[in-house]
């Protein structure tokens, strides 16, 4: 017997391929849209910098000072002066790392050496191992071993900022990071081979041994003294970041989508174009509901904070939210204030003429 459900199947084809359509004319997009953020301390009075040798880890000590020069020289902010001249000077003067904590003993190395501010750091380094393994029966019932060395390595630097004309304290920063070997890569990789062994034929019987490599502690170091040296340079100067922001489209507002495609190019001039004329054609629609004009009004509010014009941006954002209750772009305004913020900051730590 054949039942009728009433629906012809050619039809409801059809109406899932519009509904798959719509669906897929909605949503989000992400624009990954750079930012400079301020530094904490404003050195915009300050143009020469110099460091002392990082002291207390004689194996991460050298990498993290070849380091922390590259990035400041990479800011195009500051002259360094170099360490061995700084380390023939504080000779000179019998000045140890411990007396220019004091500040007699930076303002005495002043006189000699042409910068405005002094870095010193004391550095920490704690490296560990334990041995590790995994016993497992197969399915023959044999054991098998699998062992590996599991490591960390820990950095701690004590960094001090002072200018060396006053002996003032600029910045006092403690920063620490840590790093690991790839313990469970590979464990993975140990259970693979042997697993690959067994499957094969070449492994037999039980008791079988399969060692990771050794921890590779020079590329741990590496990686803990990248993120001490980034942290504290963003710390003295502004730094360079991407934000992942949300844009909205629409089916019923084909401009959104291309506007998007220039927002995505950084054109943000031609995005406001388009995120405006949508604006323009869904208020004179009457069919366009308020939930899908706000999208508009979001993507042209977001065109224009990341654009820097942050008070038109935040009054476009502003009527989308009215006009949706969607909490989302009051978040969207939060940040606007915060960016807003920070721009006026960075406008004050624009580097001074004839600085330090």
């Amino acid at each position: 017997m054949i039942v009728s459900t009433g629906v012809n199947p050619l039809s409801r084809m059809r109406w899932l391929l519009v509904v798959g359509v719509l669906a897929a004319g909605c949503g989000t997009v992400r624009v990954k849209v750079p930012l400079v953020r301020p530094a904490e301390v404003n050195l915009a009075a300050y143009k020469t910098l110099a460091l002392t040798n990082i002291t207390g880890a004689p194996r991460a000590g050298p990498l993290v000072g070849g380091m922390l020069e590259e990035k400041l020289m990479e800011t195009r902010r500051f002259e360094i002066v170099d360490r061995e001249h700084m380390g023939a000077v504080m000779n000179e003067l019998k000045l140890s790392a411990s007396d220019l904590s004091a500040q007699n003993g930076a303002a005495k190395l002043g006189q000699l050496v042409t910068a405005g501010a002094l870095i010193t750091c004391e550095l920490e380094e704690h490296y560990e191992e334990h041995p590790r393994e995994q016993t497992f029966t197969d399915n023959k019932g044999a054991q098998h071993t699998r062992r590996w060395i599991e490591a960390k390595l820990r950095l701690r630097g004590s960094f001090r900022l002072t200018d060396v004309s006053t002996g003032k304290l600029l910045l006092v920063r403690v920063i620490e990071t840590e790093a690991e070997n790839e313990a469970h890569a590979g464990l993975k990789n140990a259970g693979a081979n042997v697993l690959g062994a067994l499957l094969s034929g070449a492994v037999r019987g039980g008791n079988t041994s399969n060692e990771s490599h050794p921890p590779d502690r020079e590329k741990m170091e590496h990686e803990a003294a990248t993120e001490l040296v980034d942290r504290f340079v963003g710390a003295i100067a502004p730094r360079k970041e991407q934000r992942e922001v949300e844009f909205a489209k629409d089916g019923d507002l084909p401009q959104l989508a291309t506007g998007i495609g220039w927002a995505q190019r950084g054109d943000w001039k031609k995005a406001q174009s388009l995120f405006d004329e949508a604006i323009k054609g869904a208020e004179a629609n009457p069919n366009i509901a308020s939930s899908k004009l706000a999208k508009a009004y979001l993507d042209a509010g977001l065109s224009r904070v990341y654009a820097g014009e942050f008070e038109e941006g935040m009054k476009l954002l502003s009527r989308g939210y009215d006009l949706s209750g969607d909490s989302k772009l009051l978040d969207e305004i939060d940040r606007a204030k915060v960016l807003q913020a920070e721009s006026k900051t960075l406008s004050e730590q624009a580097p001074a003429e004839g600085g330090q």
